[in-house]
C-alpha cells in the first residue's frame, strides 16, 4: 500500500491516555509528509543510483517481547476534526474514548520533522 503525501492515518488506541482511565489510550493521528517519485516504478539504473547514494539500511530489531504490532487506517482528518468539534459542542468529555461517542476538540499539532 502506498501512502500519499499529506495523507493522515489513524493508529487506534495508541494516542494519549484517557483522562477518565489512564490505562486506556485514545487514537494517534499521523500526517505523512513524503515526496515520492512521480512514477510508481523507477527504472533499474535510477534505483541503483539511489541505493548507491543512500546509506545501507540498519534493519529492524524485531524482538517479539518488545515489539507491538499496530495497524493504521486512512482517515479524513477534516471530517474527524468536524466530528470531534460536534461532540465537544454536545458536551462530551474531550478525553472520552471514541467508543463512548466523544472526541477531543484540541488544536492540530505538528510533529518535528525527522531526518
Amino acid at each position: 500500500e502506498v501512502i500519499k503525501p499529506g495523507e493522515f492515518r489513524c493508529v487506534a488506541e495508541e494516542g494519549m491516555p484517557l483522562k477518565s482511565n489512564p490505562y486506556l489510550k485514545g487514537n494517534l493521528y499521523v500526517e505523512f509528509i513524503v515526496k515520492f517519485p512521480v512514477s510508481h516504478e523507477l527504472p533499474a539504473p535510477a534505483l541503483k543510483v539511489l541505493r548507491d547514494c543512500l546509506p545501507p539500511g540498519d534493519g529492524m530489531d524485531e524482538d517479539l517481547d518488545t515489539v507491538e504490532e499496530c495497524h493504521h487506517h486512512a482517515v479524513d482528518i477534516e471530517e474527524e476534526l468536524q466530528r470531534r468539534k460536534r461532540d465537544h459542542q454536545q458536551g462530551h468529555n474531550a478525553y472520552d474514548s471514541d467508543e463512548e461517542g466523544a472526541g477531543g476538540g484540541g488544536q492540530r499539532v505538528q510533529c518535528a520533522q525527522q531526518q
